[in-house]
């Protein structure tokens, strides 16, 4: 009868050497990415590389990512905000707008053709309302940095991890060959 557990000692000692390996992969895959969030630079937004539209408040859907419906257009537009101080502060202007307020907004240029077709969501980098900028470009472009950076640390964290226990599996194994091997000498003695 198997009870799941292996009374082989040099088959378990191989299992943990697996294991081990199989986690150093894994520490190897996340370490690399997190080094690849902090190498590949995101999108510097600019005036040159958004544009600037004009148009009149519809609705809003304050609960789903601060999604702003405009007269003008048949698409979505959310903000990257969705915590912070930064997100506040745009809940409650769009909780103040009344329908028919003029807002003005930038895109990416990469957004018009979606936005000219009605496809998804847009999103917004930056917002202005009755003359408050609520969303600026430098504050889209600073959230992307945060953004990057915190999913770098996660990828490092989680490469951390994996790369303890590694080495956890590597040092039981070692010991348990040492171990095994010193009462291979007590025996044969």
């Amino acid at each position: 009868m198997n009870t799941g557990t292996d009374k082989n000692p040099k088959r378990r000692r191989e299992k943990l050497k697996g294991t081990s390996t199989i986690l150093f992969l894994f520490a190897g895959a996340f370490l690399l990415g997190a080094i690849g969030w902090l190498l590949i630079p995101s999108e510097v937004l600019t005036e040159r590389n958004t544009t600037e539209f004009n148009a009149t408040f519809s609705h809003t859907y304050p609960d789903s990512f601060n999604e702003i419906i405009t007269k003008e257009h048949e698409v979505g537009f959310v903000t990257a905000f969705t915590s912070g101080r930064e997100n506040a502060i745009i809940t409650e202007a769009f909780t103040t707008l009344e329908t028919g307020s003029p807002i003005t907004f930038r895109i990416r240029n990469a957004d018009i053709q979606r936005m000219a077709n009605a496809r998804g969501l847009i999103q917004i980098v930056a917002l202005t309302i009755e003359d408050v900028e609520i969303i600026t470009l430098d504050s889209t472009n600073r959230n992307a940095r945060d953004i990057s950076r915190e999913a770098s640390f996660g990828f490092a964290a989680a490469g951390g991890a994996f790369l303890f226990a590694a080495i956890a599996c590597r040092l039981i194994h070692i010991n348990k060959k040492k171990t095994n091997t010193s009462q291979t000498i007590l025996i044969s003695s």
